[in-house]
């Protein structure tokens, strides 16, 4: 009698443990789907600063001028502008085409040297 109380409970505690196997399975599998959708966030935003950063550094090293960079093909590829306020050769200033908002600030001295260089704008207690 003893034997077949016993078996009962050995079966009652495979299932049990096969239940709680098949919930930490499910927990992994979705902390791994979750984890890779931020990942593929992640890795188009640093996308986006490395393209940014190419503009300011092009700016910057006077490899392009601000109405060369107007033409550049990473505005369109993240619809960005160059704001009209850059028309002369020591500030740039991108902007996000859907919303208007400044996304990058880059401002020269007029000998060359980096002044500023934000991602943002420039609140009006920093500008001289």
């Amino acid at each position: 009698m003893k034997r077949k109380l016993s078996r009962a409970f050995t079966i009652e505690y495979a299932i049990v443990l096969m239940v709680i196997v098949i919930a930490f399975t499910g927990l992994l599998l979705s902390l791994a789907m979750v984890t890779n959708n931020y990942s593929k966030a992640y890795e188009e935003y640093l996308e986006y600063k490395r393209d940014l950063d190419a503009l300011g550094d092009s700016f910057i090293g006077g490899e392009s001028t601000v109405e060369e960079l107007r033409g550049s093909a990473l505005l369109a590829k993240h619809d960005l502008t160059i704001d009209d306020a850059s028309v002369d050769a020591e500030t740039l200033i991108v902007r996000h085409g859907t919303n208007g908002k400044v996304a990058l600030t880059v401002q020269l001295s007029s000998d060359g040297a980096v002044i500023r260089y934000i991602y943002g704008e420039i609140s009006a207690v920093q500008v001289p």
